[in-house]
């Protein structure tokens, strides 16, 4: 295919172009897919109408802003509010798209990504894993709103993203009701074929202040582990994290053999069964059948709520999430030279991450204006790469 490369960006429809993946040959599967009703990233084509319509609901009047990208540098990002519509108000053309996240109900937004999930596990080795990002929405009861469209700047190269779409009223929502989008998803994808091994959260140490008065702030998101078989690859020691009981140990050491990170019934509760030091050693208690020496290694298993800071806003794309994240699902379901996919590439975070950790990468992504911004990220980071694709 004239240069090698350790990664591929397909361009196209995620089921059409998963298609094209050979069957077994996937190791691990880390994506986030785009939230419902949220954006509106600018891949629709319309058929039929006026071409030179600007194919709105009718005349409005246009109020343009300026952002900053948050993180005070020369990023901006220019919101346009203007209405939206699946056909055009002035000229009759339909509008027609493939990009998920903009189905008319939660039904048909879990149906679009299970058929999504269901080539990305025929692509998976018997021992393969496939790790979701997702959050959740809330119904709006069918209230009418204004969405606002946002340009982003990238060189010469334009492109736009709806911030919002009214919700539509469906039968079992009532107005205020959060949808329970990733549950939804976990259930359809388990009915299908998937074993739903875990859900994690990522806990947002930056999460964005919300003005609602009559409910806490959302501040973390949900991520699956589904396994293709009930025996599967996972790496432990490389995402397990610094043990508590370590720490603990070396408290007490600081203190003259008295910990001051258990309150004291906790402490002599463990020493009664066992816990603790013992003539100098480290004893636990195994499943109440008495104690054996305990090798301390510093570490433990990881525990399932991940606290990351959010990437924020970019100039490549509205939602990034943070490398700490695709990195440990990527450590625990690979080894080095396996494939990584992402059938929802984006900016391409997940490949970027799998690269640099000395993986090979299959991406998909619909928007060629994504696939240029993440291939250029992958080259300007690790321009020596090399893998022949097939």
């Amino acid at each position: 295919m004239g240069v090698k490369t350790r990664y591929k960006i397909l361009c196209g429809d995620a089921v059409e172009q998963l298609k094209r993946l050979p069957a077994n040959s996937v190791q691990v599967c880390v994506t986030s897919p785009p939230y419902y009703n949220l954006r509106d990233y600018g891949t629709a084509t319309w058929i039929g109408g006026d071409p030179a319509c600007q194919h709105v609901k009718g005349a409005h009047s246009s109020k343009s802003s300026t952002l900053r990208d948050g993180k005070g540098g020369g990023g901006k990002l220019e919101a346009t509010t203007m209405p939206y519509t699946d056909v055009c108000g002035r000229c009759g053309a339909r509008r027609i798209d493939k990009q998920i996240g903009v189905e008319t109900t939660p039904e048909h937004y879990i149906e679009s990504l299970v058929k999504v999930f269901r080539e990305v596990r025929r692509v998976l080795k018997p021992d393969g894993t496939c790790w979701v990002n997702i959050g959740d929405s809330y119904s709006s009861g069918g209230r009418k709103t204004t969405p606002a469209v946002q340009t982003i700047s990238q060189g010469n190269a334009k492109y736009e993203a709806m911030e919002h779409r009214p919700r539509p009223r469906t039968p079992n929502l009532k107005e205020k009701d959060m949808i329970g989008i990733p549950w939804m998803l976990a259930f359809a994808m388990r009915d299908d074929g998937w074993y739903l091994r875990s859900e994690c959260l990522w806990i947002k140490k930056n999460c964005l202040p919300e003005s609602v008065k009559d409910r806490c702030t959302k501040s973390h998101e949900h991520i699956f582990h589904f396994s293709k078989s009930p025996n599967y690859y996972f790496d432990a020691d490389a995402i397990a994290e610094p043990s508590t009981a370590s720490e603990e140990n070396e408290e007490e050491l600081r203190n003259g053999g008295k910990s001051t990170l258990l309150d004291e019934p906790v402490r002599e509760e463990r020493k009664a069964k066992g816990h603790g030091r013992v003539g100098g050693e480290k004893y636990v208690d195994v499943y109440g059948g008495g104690s054996k020496p305990f090798e301390d290694k510093g570490t433990r298993n990881k525990r399932d709520c991940w606290v990351m800071a959010s990437a924020g806003v970019r100039d490549e794309h509205f939602a990034p999430f943070p490398e700490e994240l695709p990195e440990t699902c990527i450590k625990a379901g690979s080894k080095e030279n396996d494939i990584v996919l992402d059938p929802f590439t984006g900016s391409g975070t997940t490949g970027f991450v799998a690269l640099r950790l000395g993986r090979r990468f299959i991406g998909v992504e619909l928007n060629p204006k994504f696939v240029t911004i993440a291939e250029k990220r992958f080259m300007r980071a690790i321009p020596s790469l090399a893998w022949e694709m097939y």
